[in-house]
């Protein structure tokens, strides 16, 4: 899988937990972990420490066999005793401060490597068999430090090198709430609050030199999520738009057929241009509730109708841009397909699910906003009413060959396994005795999906796909009624 741009910052615990939750192998964990840019005040509300040890571990998340999530408050030069995972994989992020990792050799007293990692700094990830261990400790003998651990599969135990007996771990908070009366805030420690305010009067002083005091994050940062966030919305606006057409579509079994169709929405939400109908290239059908229907019913106008509604989509002010919030985003998601070979479930025909990339989004045609991302297709967050839709471009046959594809879009319901099954099928019967023809199918509708419903796109055989812009699936948020 390709991972070469950043996408979708985690800001929030629980965002970052929800994440976890879809990732089984440690690499792709330690690449969520690579995501997480968490705010001081996200973390600091589990952060307790109690007095008499040396660093404290306070827990976060626990999902059985799969994962740990927990904070650990390091005391100035302070650290752990050489230890071992009992097997699991152990990564883990510098929140505040700075720490020094010394691995060792199997079975030897040494050392393999020894690493100092600075706040924002991600841990190279260890698997720490029973053979292997570590020892970590706070590199400042004046300052406190933090750092987020993942085990990936839990352990309440760590083995110690050359003794049969092991470690039993220990919290001084669970889901921050203190175990002991004794275990005190991070936040209320007096040394911890001088070095923080030391750090924000820093980061002020810089900030007055480069960009205004106020501002957070730089101009740039600024520029590039207002152009995200408006590309965003007019792709969404478009998907919006063209789900409240009627669509009356007729579509023969083979590609030499001619589909027929007839595609109207309000003319008021287009900007006609002036001049008669004729003129416009497209049909308009006058209706006495004064809710006039402009309508494509052919090739040609179709096409003009598409720009009609690029058009309206463009029509925004500068102050609605600069007005625009994050949160107003609309829910909807739109990726491009890549080619698998892995079977899918639950269906009277054998298919196989083809994926998506969840570490990656093309900037020019692809984004998600609301909707998880995992490698088998869409994860519903909200329940609602969506329009779901997908287009496959298959790869060209280089033997003559006559043959039948179908292409399911296929819903997995685990709140309500009995809603679970193909939502969509599009038949596609094609012969290519003749000549070579690119072969492309798309298919949508809307459908009341709930909170962890899981949208897959299917073939009925492993046959090649394009990775191309037309291979793609998507959906948008209609209502929550």
């Amino acid at each position: 899988m390709y991972y070469s741009h950043r996408v979708n910052t985690i800001t929030a615990i629980e965002d970052l937990t929800r994440q976890l939750c879809n990732f089984k192998q440690p690499k792709q964990t330690c690449k969520v972990l690579q995501l997480c840019k968490l705010p001081c005040k996200e973390w600091l509300r589990y952060a307790y420490y109690h007095p008499e040890s040396k660093y404290s571990r306070n827990r976060i998340g626990l999902e059985d066999n799969r994962f740990e999530l927990f904070l650990i408050c390091w005391k100035p030069g302070q650290g752990n005793e050489r230890h071992g995972h009992c097997g699991s994989y152990c990564f883990f992020q510098v929140l505040h401060g700075e720490l020094c990792e010394i691995i060792y050799k199997p079975h030897s007293e040494v050392v393999s490597s020894i690493e100092v990692y600075k706040a924002g700094q991600i841990s190279r990830g260890v698997s720490l068999p029973k053979s292997e261990s570590h020892e970590v400790k706070n590199n400042s003998s004046s300052s406190w430090a933090v750092s987020l651990h993942i085990y990936k599969k839990p352990t309440a135990t760590n083995n110690v090198p050359g003794k049969e007996e092991t470690i039993q771990l220990e919290y001084a908070s669970i889901d921050g709430k203190p175990n002991d009366t004794k275990c005190l805030r991070l936040s209320e420690n007096r040394e911890f609050k001088t070095e923080y305010a030391r750090i924000v009067n820093r980061l002020e002083c810089l900030s007055s030199v480069r960009v205004p005091k106020k501002i957070k994050v730089s101009a740039l940062r600024e520029r590039l999520f207002l152009i995200a966030a408006v590309t965003s919305f007019v792709i969404a606006l478009v998907a919006l738009l063209l789900v409240t057409l009627t669509i009356k579509n007729e579509q023969a079994n083979t590609v030499s057929s001619k589909s027929r169709f007839e595609i109207c929405l309000n003319c008021s939400l287009l900007v006609l241009p002036t001049g008669h109908p004729v003129e416009r290239k497209i049909t308009i059908t006058y209706s006495n509730d004064a809710r006039d229907k402009c309508c494509a019913e052919n090739e040609q106008e179709l096409s003009t109708l598409m720009e009609l509604i690029l058009n309206a989509s463009q029509v925004l002010t500068n102050e609605e841009l600069f007005s625009f919030k994050k949160e107003k985003l609309p829910i909807s998601a739109h990726k491009r397909l890549m080619q698998t070979n892995v079977p899918g479930q639950d269906s009277n025909d054998t298919h196989f699910v083809l994926e998506v990339d969840p570490m990656y989004n093309d900037p020019d045609i692809e984004h998600n906003s609301g909707v998880d991302l995992v490698p088998d297709g869409l994860k519903i967050i909200y329940t609602g009413i969506y329009y779901v839709y997908s287009s496959i471009e298959f790869q060209n046959q280089t033997v003559p060959v006559s043959s039948t594809k179908y292409h399911y879009i296929h819903r997995i319901s685990p709140g309500n396994p009995s809603l679970s099954g193909v939502l969509l099928r599009m038949v596609l019967t094609v012969d290519t005795s003749s000549s070579p023809i690119r072969e492309t199918t798309y298919t949508g509708g809307a459908f009341y999906l709930q909170s962890g419903d899981l949208i897959q796109i299917c073939l009925s055989s492993s046959t090649k796909i394009n990775k191309s812009p037309s291979s793609f699936m998507g959906l948008i948020l209609l209502s929550t009624s």
